[in-house]
């Protein structure tokens, strides 16, 4: 029973996790009736581990032990215990997803609604279907039971337009010749076409290079020895763990056990991919800027160039890349804050999101991309097919300039471009957090997570030193002293 209590108690955050995503390309999507004021309220608060973990791991195991499978009458456990190990692995964000949605499309305990492709993303046996079956159903109904805001979940999960949708994200996950895989978005002919010469500048020039070099003082000059970011970058932590669990008894499931902890703390990676909105925070050097650029880098470089390794790249001790690639686009808030034109200066003018769209679309133009890139950025952003990082909120030295700055970001993100990814970066001590993590700063971005980075670690150092080594000499740029080691 001890292993019930270590799977349940890390599958219970993950899925909870997940099922934010889920509700949140919910609320976003035209619906039959709109949704509530409490349900919209809860998805837009973002994901709070000590609340919302407790709640969906309670009902985890009350589905668990309705469909009981931790005990079959043949004595045997079901072949479900084996999806639910797969589902709690790092880097299985896609597949969680892919779960939730086809329980909360579910309209009965019918095998029937286990769709193969479901079965084989799970790598659950054929005979098992009935048992899969009921543990979502039974996952379905508890969920409703935990809290109002999963009650106004599976309400708007009944109406067909949100089920249809809900399918069509149970759909994501297929079965290859090499075993279950993500499907992609492929770009069409003319939107590659329009797309190419921007994402060629990214990846090989604009975000390619580690301002670092060699000893010499000189290496740190632009131009001089740039080192490629893709083979120096050393994932990032955040100062984020994973709650630590203990087994508690309850209606017979769990017992007593040790405390369980992770060593680890969650990556950058890892919380960027759990959060639409983020905030990432870190002080002067610490990676803020570095983690963006290669972020954006391999997006560019897979969206430009898919399956020749790019989203590889993209892989920490506790999540992986998965799914559609973003186009990456890319906003210094320091040169947005100083463009007048674009964001009006003076008086009581409140930033907007169309301040924004119009600094994006100036920046674009000017980088003579290509007439058409532009629209077809803006477009990508309404749709959700975009990733905007926006850099440096610190560095806009005005506060009251600041204050607009992040008027219009939380204007975009909360009205304008609901869909789309945004990532900023900003200085910890200019963005101020309370005991309880919420910024308390006039420039606060309410609806987007903060995490703080992590200082490397002995480990960490290590590996960047000889990454950096390594590349040096990959180059040839090794001095004559390193070649004879």
């Amino acid at each position: 029973m001890d292993g019930w209590v270590v799977l349940l108690a890390t599958l219970g955050p993950a899925l909870a996790q997940a099922l934010y995503k889920v509700s949140e390309e919910i609320l976003v999507k035209p619906l039959l009736e709109p949704a509530s004021e409490q349900f919209k309220a809860w998805v837009q608060r973002g994901y709070r581990a000590r609340e919302d973990d407790a709640r969906v791991q309670k009902a985890l195991e009350r589905a668990v032990q309705e469909a009981r499978l931790d005990r079959r009458q043949d004595g045997a456990p079901s072949g479900v215990v084996g999806a639910l190990r797969r589902l709690a692995e790092p880097g299985r964000d896609e597949l969680r997803r892919q779960t939730l949605a086809a329980a909360l499309a579910m309209t009965q305990d019918a095998p029937e609604q286990v769709t193969d492709g479901l079965l084989r993303a799970l790598d659950v046996p054929q005979e098992y279907r009935a048992d899969l079956a009921r543990f979502l159903w039974a996952f379905r109904r508890a969920l409703a039971e935990a809290g109002a805001e999963y009650r106004e979940l599976i309400t708007l999960a009944h109406q067909d337009a949100v089920r249809d949708h809900l399918w069509a994200l149970a759909s994501t996950v297929v079965q290859t010749p090499a075993g279950p895989a993500v499907q992609v978005h492929i770009l069409p002919p003319e939107e590659r076409e329009i797309e190419e010469r921007y994402l060629r500048s990214l990846v090989e020039s604009e975000c390619r290079f580690l301002p670092l070099g060699g000893r010499d003082p000189r290496d740190s000059t632009p131009g001089v020895r740039r080192l490629r970011l893709e083979n120096v970058y050393i994932a990032l932590n955040t100062t984020g763990r994973p709650p630590q669990a203990r087994g508690q008894r309850e209606e017979g499931l769990l017992v007593e056990a040790e405390e369980v902890a992770w060593a680890e703390p969650f990556s950058a990676l890892r919380v960027f991919l759990d959060h639409r909105c983020l905030v990432l925070l870190g002080e002067p050097g610490g990676g803020k800027t570095t983690f963006a650029s290669h972020l954006a880098l391999c997006l560019a470089g897979e969206r430009w160039k898919p399956g020749e390794g790019w989203a590889s790249h993209l892989t920490t001790h506790d999540a992986a890349w998965e799914g559609p690639v973003p186009l990456p686009i890319w906003v210094r808030l320091r040169q947005f804050a100083a463009d007048a034109t674009c964001l009006p200066s003076g008086g009581d003018e409140r930033g907007r999101a169309e301040h924004l769209l119009a600094y994006i679309e100036k920046i674009l133009r000017q980088g003579r991309y290509g007439e058409r890139l532009p629209d077809h950025a803006l477009a990508c952003l309404d749709r959700g097919d975009a990733l905007l990082v926006l850099d440096g909120l610190d560095e806009v030295g005005d506060p009251d300039r600041r204050v607009q700055v992040a008027q219009a970001i939380n204007d975009l993100a909360g009205r304008r471009c609901p869909n789309a990814r945004l990532l900023v970066t900003c200085r910890v001590r200019q963005y101020p957090l309370d005991a309880a993590g919420r910024p308390t700063a006039d420039w606060a971005l309410p609806a987007f997570h903060p995490t703080v980075l992590a200082d490397f670690d002995g480990a960490q150092i290590g590996a960047f030193i000889a990454a950096w080594f390594g590349e040096l000499c990959e180059t040839g740029r090794c001095p004559p002293e390193w070649q004879a080691l």
